[in-house]
């Protein structure tokens, strides 16, 4: 009798903790099927006011970028790239790429000059942790790819005086940095690709 009853209490129970789940992710996805378009747009608003931040007072005209580009550089997401034009002039590009972070892909901007040096990044979207990876979106952090860099950059610890190549990682945020960091040298190097590309037209 008792075993009889211990079955029907673990159905029972079976039942309603399936019946939750079941609620639950119904709710989650159609919570995502509501907001996606939403999210999606504050995105892309979000990337053209960091484009504007990282090269002011440009117009920026979104590129297509060739399968050869797209596929060589894979692992830094959905790559978008667009020219800068400021004063009828080309002003260099601003390149959106995605790198993988401590917790997962950080969304950015990169500004490059015409001379192939920095002019800033933003990060536009993120997930690392607060008060540690998270801390590559501010200012103290982020303001160092805007100080004259140029070329590909290395991440350092806690240095006083860092080269010109050289980045200051945030601290106890190593991975984020480097993340961060391969970013802008992704941008970078499609950037020269995309020069020698329009220079050979």
């Amino acid at each position: 009798m008792n075993d009889t009853n211990n079955k029907k209490t673990i159905i029972k129970l079976s039942l309603i903790l399936f019946t939750i789940t079941f609620v639950a992710t119904l709710l989650l996805t159609l919570c995502n099927y509501l907001t996606k378009d939403r999210i999606s747009m504050l995105e892309k608003q979000n990337a053209q006011n960091a484009m504007s931040e990282v090269i002011e007072e440009a117009q920026f005209k979104a590129m297509t970028l060739q399968n050869d580009i797209l596929n060589k550089y894979l692992p830094y997401g959905e790559i978008e790239a667009y020219r800068a034009v400021k004063k009828g002039k080309f002003a260099g590009y601003c390149i959106k790429v995605q790198p993988t972070g401590y917790i997962g892909k950080i969304n950015m901007i990169v500004g490059i000059n015409p001379d192939l040096s920095y002019s800033g990044i933003k990060i536009v979207s993120m997930s690392e942790t607060p008060g540690l990876g998270a801390k590559t979106g501010e200012a103290p952090f982020y303001k160092q790819f805007s100080e004259g860099k140029k070329g590909t950059l290395l991440v350092v610890k806690n240095s006083s005086s860092p080269k010109e190549n050289e980045i200051n990682a945030v601290s106890g945020a190593t991975i984020s940095s480097k993340a961060v960091t391969d970013g802008a040298n992704c941008a970078l190097e499609i950037a020269k690709e995309l020069i020698e590309k329009e220079e050979n037209k």
